[in-house]
Formats: structure tokens, C-alpha cells, sequence
């Protein structure tokens, strides 16, 4: 695994969880703390939040301040992706992205909730600060573990957890070992952190408008990043990247031309990565540096991205008349240097108008006598 390309929390983010590079339904750029074990499942929150592109220390590579909460990053996935997958609401890879922004400071104050009060109930389970704490120590040390803001995201995500769960009863859906070690073993992601994101996902496909589609393209910083922070390039990355500008424009004509009829997404990125070696260390497949994808793991890799098909992402990327079987190509925008093309390979308009749209509901239809921490 490439550590220089931060994962979901890392996108492309996209997400949609996928970047512009392609896509992941995840997940916001950017290398993150500890990880945690039923990988939460994004909290009812607005939106994911854009957030400025991280820091560039070379070509290709990106680096950021963790956030306060979040998974490990899926070390493959490009920080284009990232940018990606958060203008466009994407269904991310991560589960905390929607946290990010948050930041999370000590309290010396002294609790008023105890640890066995029951802060809120679903159905007629209930759940006590000691709960709440629990999945908080999977990402915190004991000592962050009094902080109302880490409380507040941890009781967040066993709320969310419990009602995946509580559906994935009641559509018989489940999530193999197989499955969750193979998303784990990709992503970087915990265990824990795969199941739920998997989950996730498969709630996604039967409550939500969703879309499929598969991606090839790469990532550079934009014209205007550079111009900005102009301290960050030394002239030989200035050079590169303006090579890899150029080579961009024949290799993203090949994937727009090639992608609609192409049966294997790697196959095609090879070929193109061979015929612009400029790009061979930065082009991506569904949000993943081509070259760093291993043989054991190029069959879910060339899996279609999940995106949640709300309003803002068919306006902002997949048009509201988007098809079946059509191929987009996105082009060098504010936040992407580069360019990526996208293939719709399923489109579902049935279902609610986003996840957090979804679980909102099922969150005031659910959990009862809830109260402040």
C-alpha cells in the first residue's frame, strides 16, 4: 500500500462511499487518527462538508491534518478523489467524513450524565453513557473519552449502527467475513470499520436513489492551488506537473473513447498508463493509483464506485438526464488539475433523496428518550 496517497478520508471523496481521479463513496482526503470497530456509519448530518485541498509536498502526493475522527485511510486512494467525492456527495469509504470539521476539545468540567444512565433508547433496547464511551475508546484514549464532543460523535455512531442493524434484519441482508476482510485489506480500513461500510452501502442500494459507475483518471493540483501556495513546488514538481497536464489530454481522449466498450477498467488504465508514462504514477482506477493495486486485489478494485444519486451530485456531476451506459468525462475544474471519465453503469431512482436524508428519518422515527450529553 502507497501511504502517500491518503484514502477515503482521504476519497479523491467521493463516494462516493470514490476523486479528479475516480471515485469511492468516501470519504475526505487526509491521513487520520485511530480507527474504530463496527466501522461507524455516517452520523445524520448535513452534507459532507468541501473542504480546501490538503497540502501538497510533491508531485502526486498529498498530505493534511488529521481530523479529529475517522477511519485509517485507504492509503491507495487518490487525494483527487477525495476532493471529488466531497463536491459531490458521494457515498464515501469512510464513516466519519461527515465529523471532520469538528474540533474536538477537552472539557475539565465534570460530567452530570453517570456512565450507567441511559441516554437513549431504540425500540426497547437501551443504551447508557457507558455505551457511548465504549465506541468511543476505538478511535480516543480514556482521557479524550470525557470530552462532550467525542461523546456527543460516539453516541452519533452506535445510533447509526443500531439502526443499519435493525434494518439489515429486516431486509435479511448481511455482510460476509470474506467481504469485509477483502474491503479491509483494500481500504485500510478496521474490520469493524468494513462491515459497517459495507452495510452501509447495501442500505444504500435498497432505501436510497443511488448510481454505479466506473472511472479512470488522475489528479494534479490546479493552476490556481500552485499560484497560491507558491512555496509549497519546488521548479522540477512545477515541470512535472505541467507534463503530466499534457500527457493528460491523450491519455483521458483514450479512457473517454475506450471505457464504454471496455469489459476490464485495469486492462484499459494499463494501456493508457503505457502510452503516457508521465501518468503511470498517477493514474487511477476508481480512486486507486493504478500502480500500487496488487493482483490479489484488482477484482474489487474494478468493482463499479457506489454514489448516492441525489440532486446535488446529478447536478453537479452526472447531469440530470445521465443514462445507463453512458460515458462523462469531467474535466480540469478549481479543485483538479486533471481530468477523470465516469461510466453509469446502474442507475436506481427509487427510495429516499440521500442517506442522510434516510437515516434522519429513521433516527426521529427510532430513538426515543434521548438527551443531551
Amino acid at each position: 500500500m502507497d501511504s502517500n496517497y491518503p484514502g477515503q478520508n482521504s476519497p479523491y471523496p467521493s463516494t462516493g462511499s470514490g476523486q479528479v481521479p475516480t471515485a469511492p463513496i468516501t470519504p475526505a482526503p487526509v491521513t487520520p487518527p485511530p480507527t474504530v470497530p463496527p466501522t461507524p456509519i455516517i452520523p445524520a448530518a448535513p452534507p459532507i462538508p468541501i473542504t480546501p485541498p490538503p497540502q501538497i509536498s510533491g508531485i502526486g502526493q498529498a498530505h493534511a491534518v488529521p481530523p479529529p475522527i475517522s477511519p485509517k485511510p485507504s492509503r491507495k486512494k487518490l487525494v483527487g478523489v477525495l476532493v471529488l467525492l466531497v463536491l459531490i456527495a458521494a457515498v464515501p469509504l469512510t464513516v466519519f467524513i461527515s465529523r471532520q470539521q469538528q474540533n474536538v476539545q477537552q472539557e475539565a468540567a465534570p460530567q452530570q450524565v453517570k456512565d450507567g444512565d441511559v441516554v437513549f433508547e431504540i425500540g426497547d433496547k437501551q443504551f447508557t453513557l457507558a455505551d457511548v464511551k465504549e465506541v468511543a475508546l476505538e478511535q480516543y484514549s480514556e482521557s479524550d473519552v470525557i470530552s462532550k464532543d467525542v461523546q456527543n460523535i460516539a453516541k452519533d455512531i452506535l445510533i447509526e449502527r443500531e439502526i443499519l442493524n435493525l434494518t439489515a434484519t429486516e431486509l435479511g441482508i448481511s455482510v460476509s467475513s470474506e467481504e469485509r476482510d477483502a474491503l479491509a485489506e483494500v481500504s485500510g480500513m478496521s474490520e469493524n470499520e468494513a462491515y459497517y461500510q459495507l452495510l452501509r452501502e447495501k442500505v444504500t442500494i435498497a432505501k436510497v436513489r443511488y448510481l454505479k459507475a466506473i472511472s479512470i483518471g488522475y489528479w494534479v493540483p490546479p493552476p490556481r492551488f500552485i499560484q497560491e501556495q507558491p512555496t509549497e513546488f519546488t521548479s522540477e514538481q512545477k515541470n512535472q506537473i505541467q507534463e503530466q497536464g499534457v500527457a493528460g489530454d491523450p491519455a483521458i481522449d483514450q479512457a473517454e473513447r475506450s471505457l464504454g466498450s471496455v469489459q476490464n477498467p485495469l486492462t484499459l488504465a494499463r494501456s493508457i498508463a503505457a502510452n503516457n508514462p508521465e501518468l503511470s504514477d498517477g493514474l487511477a482506477v476508481n480512486g486507486y493509483k493504478l500502480s500500487s493495486i496488487a493482483a490479489d486485489e484488482e477484482d474489487l478494485i474494478s468493482e463499479p464506485e457506489l454514489y448516492e444519486y441525489s440532486d446535488d451530485t446529478r447536478n453537479t456531476l452526472f447531469a440530470q438526464s445521465v443514462a445507463k451506459d453512458q460515458v462523462i468525462r469531467v474535466g480540469k475544474n478549481d479543485s483538479n488539475g486533471g481530468e477523470t471519465v465516469y461510466k453509469v453503469v446502474e442507475i436506481n431512482n427509487a427510495g429516499a433523496g440521500s442517506y442522510a436524508d434516510w437515516l434522519k428519518n429513521q433516527r426521529e422515527n427510532l430513538v426515543t428518550k434521548e438527551i443531551p450529553l
